[in-house]
């Protein structure tokens, strides 16, 4: 994550993963969780998550949010079966 901070990053954007991205992106994520707060969640599969310090962001008081570390467990979960059929690329 100290990459993210070091190019001044501020916000990631979460969402719906491609199929090489799986379990690679999660992991690193799910390992650093406690780096970032959930700022806005669009169901299913979309975070944006503000960056922190390194140090750990906690969740405002009275959030209504999920923290960090479950939206992205939550997105894992969202991602797992997902067939990525790419017929959308065909034309009619």
């Amino acid at each position: 994550m100290g990459q993210l901070e070091a190019r001044g990053v501020d916000y990631v954007i979460l969402g719906s993963l491609h199929r090489n991205e799986i379990g690679r992106l999660q992991d690193l994520l799910a390992a650093n969780c406690a780096s970032f707060r959930v700022e806005a969640s669009f169901p299913p599969r979309t975070y944006v998550f503000r960056v922190g310090d390194g140090r750990g962001v906690t969740q405002d008081a009275g959030a209504t949010q999920p923290d960090a570390c479950e939206a992205i467990a939550t997105h894992a979960r969202a991602n797992v079966d997902r067939t990525f059929n790419e017929t959308w690329r065909k034309t009619p």
